[in-house]
């Protein structure tokens, strides 16, 4: 569109020169027709500040002499639309070389701003959506860190709860309420913060029930802690290990809108209870969600086992949910049921087929007299749990060996240093997750799985400790290692066995077997031990060189004590170095007062003062 503006008062006018002559097309870009904008100025079209910049702009181009070019935007006079140009304007000039106006031209450009705008805007998006994940990931990592490391304590306080019948009911209550509350945490932020529900329906699995039924239950007792509802599971101890076949996220929804149906139902109940149960037999497995709420009229009982429409609100408690219920029932050929109480409430029942035990799932740990036993976890809840299940069979034999490590690094390095006759008797119990003890250490900083280790040592036996056994990825990868797995919920339910008749190849060298082993660089603190214990047999050494150059000829379940003052170097520095050879019976022989946490695991300090505790370790019971 081309123009020509008065000098005087900004009015625009024809223009009488042939090739300024201005058309009705460019006209039609300002929504106007020719007499319309005869006479007239910005102000007549436009709001003052709009006006204003293209006056301005103007007044630059007359004042200066210069061609300039600038973008406008301007509202339609007649459609009102907000129309974008690029205007370029030159001062115009009279026969005496004098300005008197501007001539110039503007381009509509309304298409390509809208474009780039469009363009832009898309990037805005990419770029927020791009950052909105990363902080997602990394508070993903942060809940599945805090959830890791939840489960495995957990898991020990169930076993000792289970095992130890001494505590009183109320005592064992309160116990149990503090599981559950830390594990409503867990399950909760999981649920809340990571992706395990996503809408793969065609993804059938094996479904572990009483992990899946307690990771719901206890959403719920989160989602409702406001409400006067209480949640009570029961799954008997034969019903730990039942799976059944069927999508995992679409299982846990159904869970989820029942169990929702359920507390809806108890809006006006005191006492609210809901009581979710399972049970079965060799071919059917059975949840039942019951709650002592209004109860349900049997015209909807009707409709929903129809599959029929529900239309009632949440107010009467019902219908919200089961078609879902309905469909995740009928995908994996099983049966809804509906008993009606109208007394105490409604009980739903769905039903499904049972399958088999899973091939990957490993029910009893086999192990040899001889054998050496490595548990690579980074929480010691769950060593601690290996040791109250390993603790018998250690009693049957004193030969076997259980060994700890927390760090993939540290199990590596010692693994590698083992005879073959070792790793060829090597169990090895073994965490997937392994999360670094502490992440500003470089050096112990786990980017590696338990399966990496698995694949880079040629052991006898390896099996994986997980609360990963849900994951298709880590299963499929634990098959291609033709490694078992153990859940993590199960653990407890796992049997040690002790094979007796294990063959081991005869080792030519001849072991020397006494009671202990002594470093002590005093000679009258080792005279006063034998004049006390003369029946037992003792060898001393009053240096950590001339224990070293003979330690072979002791097996490794030799007892060894050490003194820890021994010059250059501490009895705690050579203990980790007779751990890192095999050597798990050890003792520090020092101090007044006790080292606690400045010592090793592996490690028991004996004070010189103790002399009863001494003396139990001597005769042999101080590891039983």
């Amino acid at each position: 569109m081309k123009f020509i503006l008065n000098k005087k008062n900004g009015s625009f006018l024809l223009a009488i020169h042939q090739n300024l002559e201005l058309k009705l097309e460019s006209l039609k870009g300002m929504g106007a027709l020719r007499e319309d904008i005869m006479g007239k100025g910005p102000y007549d079209f436009y709001p003052k500040e709009t006006a204003e910049y293209i006056l301005n702009h103007n007044l630059q181009v007359m004042q200066t002499g210069e061609i300039l070019s600038q973008e406008e935007s301007i509202k339609d006079i007649v459609t009102g639309e907000i129309k974008y140009f690029t205007s370029t304007k030159a001062p115009l000039y009279d026969d005496n070389g004098n300005i008197v106006g501007i001539i110039g031209s503007s381009i509509n450009i309304t298409a390509e701003k809208e474009a780039e705008n469009l363009k832009l805007e898309k990037k805005w998006q990419e770029a927020a959506a791009t950052a909105s994940a990363i902080e997602q990931a990394k508070f993903r990592e942060i809940v599945g860190r805090v959830a890791h490391d939840i489960q495995s304590p957990l898991a020990s306080l169930q076993n000792i709860v289970r095992q130890t019948v001494k505590i009183p009911e109320a005592d064992r209550t309160a116990i149990r309420s503090a599981i559950s509350s830390i594990s409503n945490i867990a399950n909760n932020l999981l649920n809340q913060y990571t992706n395990k529900d996503n809408d793969y329906d065609c993804i059938q699995q094996e479904i572990l029930l009483s992990a899946l039924l307690e990771q719901v239950v206890n959403e719920k007792k989160y989602q409702y802690q406001d409400e006067a509802v209480k949640f009570s599971l029961n799954i008997p101890r034969n019903m730990e290990a039942v799976f059944i076949r069927g999508n995992s996220g679409s299982f846990r929804r159904m869970l989820s809108n029942l169990m929702n149906n359920a507390v809806e139902a108890l809006w006006d109940t005191t006492d609210a209870v809901v009581t979710v149960s399972l049970s079965g037999d060799s071919e059917q497995v059975a949840i039942s969600v019951r709650d002592n709420g209004c109860g349900m009229d049997e015209g909807v009982r009707d409709k929903i086992l129809n599959n029929c429409a529900v239309t009632h609100g949440k107010d009467d408690g019902h219908g919200i949910g089961f078609r879902q219920i309905n469909d995740t029932v009928e995908k994996s050929k099983g049966r809804l049921d509906i008993r009606l109480d109208l007394k105490y409430g409604t009980e739903i029942t769905v039903s499904f087929p049972r399958i088999e035990q899973p091939q990957w799932l490993i029910k009893e740990v086999s192990v040899g007299s001889k054998d050496l036993v490595i548990i690579l976890d980074d929480d010691d809840s769950i060593h601690n749990l290996w040791d109250s299940k390993f603790k018998p069979i250690l009693m049957e034999s004193d030969e076997l060996r259980v060994m700890h490590f927390r760090t993939f690094y540290m199990a590596l390095e010692h693994i590698k240093k083992l005879s073959d006759a070792d790793k060829k008797n090597l169990t090895l119990l073994c965490d997937y997750e392994l999360i670094s003890p502490n992440s500003s250490d470089k050096s112990i900083k786990q980017n590696t799985s338990g399966l990496d280790l698995i694949r880079q040592v040629a052991i006898g036996h390896a099996i994986l400790v997980t609360n990963h056994f849900d994951n298709l990825d880590v299963i499929k990868e634990a098959q291609d290692c033709k490694v078992k797995i153990i859940p993590k919920p199960l653990a407890n339910n796992v049997k040690i066995v002790l094979d007796k008749g294990k063959n081991y190849p005869k080792d030519s060298t001849i072991k020397k077997r006494v009671d202990l082993v002594l470093l002590e660089p005093l000679e009258v603190v080792y005279s006063n031990i034998l004049d006390w214990y003369c029946d037992k047999r003792i060898d001393h050494y009053v240096s950590a060189d001339k224990l070293l150059e003979s330690i072979d000829k002791y097996p490794k379940n030799s007892k060894i004590c050490l003194s820890n003052d021994l010059g250059s170097i501490s009895g705690i520095e050579l203990a980790a170095k007779l751990y890192n050879l095999g050597y798990t019976k050890l003792s520090l022989f020092a101090g007044t007062r006790s080292l606690g946490d400045e010592l090793p695991s592996y490690l028991n300090q004996v004070q010189r003062s103790n002399w009863t505790h001494f003396k139990k370790y001597i005769l042999g019971d101080a590891y039983e």
